[in-house]
């Protein structure tokens, strides 16, 4: 059993955190799907509500980033000043 002090510092360097988690029992299509998110999360920046500016996008572009029809008629979109 790994302790969560363990753990963190197991995965200190992010070089090797997938191979590290997979070594530490985690199946490859897990350790995959879990880096894919977390990369997707720093990648996503969020503009605060008084800075952005709204901002309208061709369908081509909505149906280009996969985003339900109905999402996207009820969302506001912003982009950065």
């Amino acid at each position: 059993m790994i302790s969560g002090d363990q753990r963190a510092e197991a995965l200190a360097d992010a070089k090797q955190s997938g191979t590290r988690l997979i070594d530490m029992g985690l199946e490859p299509f897990n350790v995959a799907s879990a880096l894919n998110s977390v990369t997707a999360q720093r990648l996503l920046r969020r503009i605060c509500d008084n800075c952005q500016i709204e901002a309208s996008y061709p369908d081509e572009y909505v149906e280009a980033a996969k985003i339900p029809s109905e999402f996207s008629s009820e969302t506001r979109f912003g982009k950065p000043p």
